[in-house]
Formats: structure tokens, C-alpha cells, sequence
């Protein structure tokens, strides 16, 4: 599948408007353009952007979309926060998906400062109300985000490590994870208790055996 092809794909799977498209278009060509400086993105994949990157970091949107509903619907603002954005999967994404909807802010993490310069060049093309903070997570100010998302970071155990401080009642974690997730899965049931573990497939196209796991009503046991 060529990526014409994969850009087709992603339109009828979303149906977004042109103006997204041309947002995500712009947004791919700034890959291409500081892929061999920054190595953004896996070689194996810059030929897959649309259905590896764009299609799956796309599959967050509309759990996030069904559980702002209420939010939104008492005018309170919601926070997003995507840890370790990298290359922007999924938060780049997300953020260019969810602009039109009111109330909504989103803030990326990520350590290195190549990928923050880039984060940035990225936001200021596609003008998205994304904010780029270059630290870690665990270095935070304290403040309560009601979605966080990760993809490609650690493994479960570390994710819910690092974002301990910022778990509160409320919150939502959205996890891409891989093949691997089951183990990772009976790792944290030790040491933490969650409800709604909702596990879908992602759009993948390759079949990976990657999945999309949501938690919620998080607690750490003593």
C-alpha cells in the first residue's frame, strides 16, 4: 500500500475534513524533512507513516471523544498529556484531530531537545493549542490531566511508575501497547487496582497483535 493509498485509507476511516488532511499533510512532510537528522521514526516505517503512525495514534480519538462528554457538557476544561511524544505518536495526532472541540488543551513531554525543537516546528505549522514541555514526566509541576497517553515509551509497569505522581480519581490512561501486553498486564495487577480495563484492537492494518488498553479508577495498593 503506497502512501496515496494509506492517506485514502485514513480519510475514510475518520472521514475528517480537508483542512485536517492538509494539517496531517504538512505534519508528514516535516517528518520526511527532519527524519535523517533527528531519526524520528523507525527506517522500516517512513514508507507506513499514515497507516502505522497517523491510522494508529488516530484509535486514542474516540475514547477520548466519548469520555469528554461530560466534561465538556459542565464547561470544564480538559487536560490531555502525552508522555514521551517523540516523534508526536500519538499527541501530534490527537491534537490536530481534536482541535474543533472546545475546552481542550494538550501538552507533550518529551526529554530530548532535538525531538522538542521538532515537536515545536510541528505545532507552529499546523497551529494546534498543543503545548511541548522538554523534561520528565516524574519532573512535572503537579497538575491534574484527565487523559494521559503514551505510545512505543516502556512497558506498563514503568508507565504507571512514571506517572504515579499525576494518577489521581479522575483520570484516564490510554496506553498503546504491544504483542507483549498480557504479561505486562498480570505485572501491574500487583501493585495496582483499576477498573474498566478495556482492551481494543487497534486499527492495524499488519496485524501486530498491538492493542489499545484504557484504565480507569486507578489506585495504588499499600
Amino acid at each position: 500500500m503506497n502512501i496515496k493509498e494509506q492517506r485514502k485509507l485514513f480519510i475514510k476511516r475518520y472521514n475528517v475534513s480537508c483542512e485536517t488532511i492538509k494539517k496531517l499533510d504538512l505534519f508528514y512532510e516535516k517528518i520526511l524533512q527532519y527524519q535523517k537528522e533527528f531519526n524520528l521514526i523507525g527506517r522500516g516505517t517512513l514508507k507506513k507513516v499514515w497507516i502505522r503512525h497517523f491510522l494508529d495514534s488516530a484509535g486514542a480519538m474516540d475514547i477520548i471523544k466519548k469520555e469528554i462528554r461530560d466534561y465538556l457538557f459542565q464547561n470544564k476544561r480538559v487536560e490531555i498529556l502525552d508522555i514521551g511524544s517523540g516523534a508526536g505518536f500519538p499527541g501530534i495526532v490527537l491534537g490536530i484531530l481534536l482541535k474543533d472541540c472546545a475546552n481542550i488543551s494538550l501538552s507533550l513531554v518529551e526529554t530530548s531537545k532535538k525531538k522538542c525543537y521538532f515537536l515545536n516546528e510541528v505545532v507552529n505549522c499546523v497551529d494546534s493549542n498543543i503545548e511541548v514541555i522538554n523534561c520528565r514526566v516524574e519532573n512535572l509541576h503537579k497538575k491534574k490531566f484527565n487523559f494521559i497517553t503514551a505510545r512505543a515509551v516502556s512497558k506498563l509497569d514503568n508507565l504507571f511508575k512514571m506517572s504515579e505522581k499525576l494518577i489521581h480519581k479522575n483520570v484516564t490512561l490510554i496506553f498503546f501497547k504491544g504483542s507483549s501486553w498480557t504479561s505486562e498486564l498480570l505485572l501491574i495487577k500487583k501493585k495496582w487496582k483499576f477498573e474498566n480495563i478495556i482492551v481494543k484492537n487497534k486499527n492495524d492494518i499488519e496485524n501486530t497483535g498491538g492493542v489499545l488498553m484504557v484504565f480507569k479508577k486507578i489506585k495504588k495498593i499499600l
